[in-house]
């Protein structure tokens, strides 16, 4: 934790604030991040399809790609509810559990929540992908978000995993396929598995092999939940739910997709011969036309622990990142403990701590630089500035924004009929729309370009 008083010179002066614009674009650091060429291309590949559906939905509350997050949380919480369901009437063996798919089948509501299980499953990985594709052309993954990172790609593989193990619960001819992948991935130790499997089948004791099968996938599913508090726990404010149209929007397409679509029944697993055919999920089941194959299953596997060991390690990689932001800091004599950082801080970068009787404030604002993202936020909610990134003091903002004023009200032909309004953008217009404009510097008047009715000067 730490705070910060105003920089001083050799002499114990506090330095002046930059006279010109030119002397302040000298002194005012870098604060926005600016993303690499590879992360601006991914972001141009999203807003290709994120802007036809702005357009024709007329607003970004009902774009699916701003609620992926959320809407992945509702997904589990779905994929939850109907498990349980099935869970409650589930039998376990090789026959017993076959057999409690053939009666899920002749019932309607069990037919239907079957099928809306396996939607929302598939549904929920195809949203954390697209979570994960947003998350790394913005570079939310370096500094305090690393961990959001890695528990986001750590719940990935869990998810795969229980989708896997609950195709296996069906002992089908998938299933079957999925037991001579498990065979294939023990090596020596496979004979000695198929063994307990064939003993299993000829004594009728087979209920605690699928019984365990199934402790596995619940257990999967709870360890989910586990990694989801963790992915979430360094946001100040995170939210859980998705907006209400969003709730309606999905709940409406998984119920339509399981009554249009229900889900068939393969035959079941027969160990002494090979499936003649066999449709599979390319979600959770990608792997299965490399069974039988050491060589494809060799590849197939190397080539996705290498991917995922390089995403794992991303953000620890040197190099990807142009610049590194500075961190939030706290001028202590200038905090009136009014808390307003502290509440907006999206990543509890600051804390408010009690200061002693008699102190001419009730608290004072501490920074956690280890926290900081360094998006900004706490700046505008400041008003005593007090706060600033790096060691800037943070009237040298506000003199620049004054001389941007001046400047724009210097060009105009009547400067006290023309009311001059200043954007301050997000990162991703910076990094994305207004990059040609700012690519283009006019000289030293501080003007980058004109478009339409707009100035932009920086």
């Amino acid at each position: 934790m730490t705070s910060m008083k105003h920089t001083e010179d050799a002499e114990g002066n506090v330095p002046a604030s930059p006279s010109s614009p030119s002397d302040t674009r000298e002194y005012l650091p870098d604060w926005v991040l600016e993303h690499a060429g590879w992360a601006r291309l991914l972001e141009r590949l999203a807003l290709w399809l994120e802007r036809p559906i702005n357009k024709f939905s007329g607003t970004t509350q009902l774009n699916p790609f701003y609620h992926t997050g959320t809407i992945a949380f509702f997904l589990l919480l779905v994929v939850g509810a109907t498990g349980f369901y099935l869970f409650i009437f589930f039998q376990y063996g090789f026959d017993l559990s076959y057999n409690s798919i053939l009666r899920y089948d002749s019932q309607f509501i069990a037919r239907f929540i079957r099928a809306l299980h396996r939607y929302a499953s598939g549904a929920l990985i195809i949203t954390t992908f697209l979570h994960a594709y947003r998350i790394l052309f913005m570079e939310r993954f370096r500094g305090p978000r690393w961990l959001a990172w890695v528990t986001g790609i750590l719940m990935t593989i869990i998810l795969w995993l229980a989708g896997v193990t609950g195709y296996w619960l069906i002992w089908d001819e998938r299933a079957q396929m999925i037991t001579y992948g498990v065979r294939d991935m023990l090596g020596p130790w496979g004979a000695d598995f198929m063994a307990m499997l064939a003993q299993a089948w000829r004594t009728g004791e087979s209920w605690f092999i699928l019984f365990g099968i199934l402790v596995v996938h619940v257990l999967l599913f709870v360890v989910t939940a586990v990694f989801f508090w963790l992915h979430i726990r360094r946001l100040n404010r995170a939210k859980w739910i998705p907006e209400f149209p969003w709730i309606i929007g999905m709940g409406v397409v998984l119920i339509l997709g399981a009554l249009l679509f229900p889900l068939s029944v393969l035959p079941p697993a027969d160990f002494t011969a090979l499936p003649s055919a066999i449709t599979f999920d390319p979600i959770f089941l990608f792997y299965l036309p490399t069974v039988g194959n050491p060589t494809a299953v060799f590849i197939l596997w190397s080539v996705h622990f290498l991917v995922l060991l390089f995403f794992f390690l991303l953000p620890w990689i040197p190099g990807l990142q142009k610049n590194n932001p500075p961190k939030v800091q706290v001028i202590d004599e200038k905090c009136t403990g009014c808390t307003r950082c502290a509440i907006d801080c999206p990543y509890k970068a600051i804390e408010m701590v009690a200061l002693p009787e008699g102190s001419a404030h009730k608290y004072l604002a501490i920074a956690n630089p280890d926290m900081c993202v360094a998006c900004g936020i706490c700046i505008g909610s400041c008003l005593d500035n007090a706060i600033t990134l790096g060691d800037t003091p943070p009237e040298t903002m506000w003199t620049m924004v004054k001389e941007r004023i001046a400047t724009a009200q210097a060009r105009t032909a009547n400067p006290d009929d023309v009311d001059i309004e200043v954007v301050f953008t997000c990162e991703r217009y910076a990094n994305q729309s207004a990059r040609p404009y700012l690519n283009q510097h006019l000289g030293d008047t501080n003007l980058v370009a004109t478009h339409e009715n707009i100035e932009v000067i920086a």
